[in-house]
């Protein structure tokens, strides 16, 4: 879930991502205390879970401007200077 949530959610937040998964780990920490399963807590399908999570999430466009940037200068990087 972790990293389902933080891979799928590159162009929000990191701050605002892990302040969500600080609370699902708090929520279920207390679900495991009061005898509730991770697959009661969750429901079906934690990937539609998480998916809702990160919805709720607003885009960082400054941070898939970064991505980008990054991307494009790896590429770039790689290119001008081949391994072989």
């Amino acid at each position: 879930m972790l990293l389902y949530l933080r891979t799928k959610s590159l162009s929000k937040n990191d701050q605002q991502v892990e302040t969500l998964l600080l609370e699902i780990l708090q929520d279920m920490l207390e679900a495991q205390a009061k005898g509730i399963s991770s697959k009661d807590y969750f429901g079906k399908s934690p990937q539609a879970y998480a998916d809702d999570m990160i919805k709720v999430l607003p885009n960082d466009f400054i941070e898939a401007f970064k991505l980008i940037l990054i991307t494009i200068g790896s590429f770039t990087f790689f290119g001008f200077f081949p391994v072989c």
